[in-house]
């Protein structure tokens, strides 16, 4: 009938997954009504504006524990607490590595910093995506080098006054790369729709590649104590175990979103819903990977069992005593 308004049909219930009403972000008194503005058929999450460091995203139906959510909301929604959670992540990272060697703390040092950039629908959360890279590098970088004031001042006769600002200015380049990769992630987020699982470790071992260091270093440094997670650098190199870390802290973020909001199971007639499919893949190539380690440490230590030995002796030379070495050195043949 010409003239007449359109019906908008509501939409069928379970349609949508559960908890993701709940996990869009609340809409301001002047902005229009989804329902109002947005096609039939289209979705919702469509029209509401984008999100900003204020928002709280908890969900009101997340699995979380009350405390806990305060406690994330109370984190997320203040600058304060968001430089708190990236310090957090850079402290984790150094203790990865040598002289700590907590490697483990390496799979998952990155997710706080992944939560500081990244909201809910894994958009941009900040307007300042670099300055959050950048303190988390700080501290990661400030941790991994802290002889390097002990080294100026013992081998370059500095004194500590010298010494402290050389350390800060090292450490403030190095942790540019951290910058560039928060700064980077946020932005291809805002335009490429690449699941954040992927996304991340790609964007990581980029910034890895081209940015040079002062002390070059690589994240799979805090594996050098794991073999079976070290073989695959055999083939890809170095940046090879950095992506798969970085994987690693990509899909605990994604699962961790998972849980916390609700969505956990598949829609009708799928097996793995949408969003756990990431996080699942990610697990294979983990385990892809570490498979491809025992397998080569077998096959070096077969070949190793079956070369020929030879007999090598070691001799400590302040163990002998001078007069004897002089006496052996002036004797004749």
């Amino acid at each position: 009938m010409s003239g007449a308004l359109p019906r908008i049909r509501p939409a069928r219930q379970g349609c949508v997954g559960p908890g993701l009403g709940d996990m869009l972000p609340p809409m301001s008194e002047h902005s229009p009504s989804p329902s109002a503005t947005a096609p039939a058929g289209e979705s919702a999450a469509s029209t509401t504006r984008a999100p900003s460091e204020s928002d709280a995203h908890p969900s009101q139906k997340s699995r979380m524990p009350r405390w806990l959510r305060r406690l994330s909301t109370l984190l997320l929604s203040h600058a304060v607490g968001r430089v708190l959670l990236c310090a957090l992540s850079g402290t984790l990272l150094f203790l990865a590595c040598a002289d700590f060697d907590i490697w483990p703390l390496c799979w998952l040092g990155m997710v706080p910093l992944l939560w500081v950039l990244l909201d809910r629908q894994g958009r941009p959360r900040t307007s300042h995506p670099f300055l959050y890279g950048f303190v988390t590098g700080l501290f990661a970088n400030g941790g991994g080098f802290y002889w390097i004031v002990g080294l100026l001042m013992r081998f370059g006769h500095l004194p500590f006054i010298a010494a402290l600002p050389l350390f800060l200015l090292l450490i403030g380049y190095q942790a540019i790369t951290f910058g560039l990769f928060a700064a980077i992630i946020c932005r291809l987020r805002r335009h490429v729709d690449v699941p954040v699982t992927w996304l991340v470790p790609l964007v990581w071992v980029a910034c890895e590649l081209c940015v040079p260091y002062v002390f070059p270093w690589y994240l799979s440094i805090t594996q050098a104590w794991v073999p079976p997670v070290i073989q695959i650098a055999d083939i890809t190199g170095p940046l090879g175990v950095s992506f798969v870390l970085v994987l690693s802290n990509a899909a605990l973020w994604q699962l961790g979103l998972i849980f916390t909001s609700g969505r956990i199971l598949p829609r009708r007639g799928l097996l793995i819903g949408p969003s756990l499919r990431p996080p699942i893949l990610a697990a294979v190539t983990i385990l892809l990977v570490l498979g491809y380690g025992m397998m080569r440490i077998h096959q070096v230590d077969k070949v190793r069992a079956a070369a020929p030995k030879i007999r090598v002796g070691v001799v400590q030379a302040n163990k002998i005593g001078r007069a004897s070495c002089r006496e052996r050195v002036s004797s004749p043949v």
